[in-house]
């Protein structure tokens, strides 16, 4: 349920020393895909890196990794977004069953505007990536270079590599 999704979310940023202070976690309410499968959508803000961006992750995760791009594109509105990711999580999720792999789909996008400092916004959402201890792994989508991925990595370890085969 949502209040133990918070409760989650909230224990996790406590226990980071490294995310910056003005980095803000909130799980919204749960949304269900065209599947009826749930999702737990999370809004992840750093006002003083202009970051505002969603992860979308299966509700039940049985104790597999989430696995999922992270976005970043300009939106008409922060519900775009929100939605954006939950149809990609939705696609990821019917990838990885496709490929039988161990691990639920999940998929972050972050807003893209002429006040984002990308540097900083990144480095923001690696500390968020790194409180998830492993339970999300993000790697390169749309609009995330493999510098960004690199400012990502300052901050965690659960990224992966973009892919650079021709």
């Amino acid at each position: 349920d949502t209040s133990t999704s918070l409760f989650f979310i909230l224990s996790i940023h406590d226990a980071l020393p490294f995310c910056p202070v003005t980095l803000r976690v909130r799980a919204e309410d749960n949304l269900r895909d065209a599947r009826g499968r749930e999702f737990s959508i999370i809004r992840v803000e750093d006002e003083s890196a202009g970051l505002l961006a969603f992860l979308a992750i299966e509700a039940d995760a049985g104790g597999r990794p989430g696995f999922g791009g992270l976005r970043r594109s300009s939106y008409p509105d922060e519900n775009a977004a929100r939605h954006e990711a939950l149809a990609l999580a939705s696609g990821m999720a019917l990838k990885l069953r496709c490929a039988e792999m161990p691990a639920i789909g999940a998929k972050a996008v972050m807003i893209d505007h002429d006040g984002l400092d990308r540097e900083r916004a990144y480095a923001a959402f690696g500390g968020f990536v790194a409180g998830f201890e492993g339970r999300y792994v993000c790697g390169p989508d749309l609009g995330t270079t493999e510098a960004d991925l690199n400012r990502l990595r300052e901050r965690t370890r659960h990224v992966n590599h973009a892919d650079t085969a021709p």
